[in-house]
């Protein structure tokens, strides 16, 4: 039996602007491949709160719900396997 390894999809995540006054929106936007099949979809974290998610590409989300303080932003890729 032949089992084929999954390579995982590799994400980077950029956010504009990089810092905000609260209210203000920041677009997250992620740039996401995957080297062995397509990427399904990208979720959005601040912290491990999810924030949303974007099934196309271009990956982004507009946000404007974030509390004052520093946030720990990060995008995690999903692939079709």
């Amino acid at each position: 039996e032949n089992v084929v390894q999954n390579v995982p999809p590799t994400v980077s995540l950029s956010a504009s602007p990089t810092s905000a006054n609260v209210g203000q929106s920041v677009t997250l936007t992620a740039t996401a491949t995957d080297s062995d099949g397509t990427v399904a979809k990208v979720e959005f974290f601040d912290g491990a709160t999810k924030l949303g998610a974007d099934t196309t590409s271009p990956y982004s989300l507009m946000v404007s719900t974030l509390a004052a303080g520093t946030h720990s932003l990060t995008a995690r890729a999903t692939d079709n396997r």
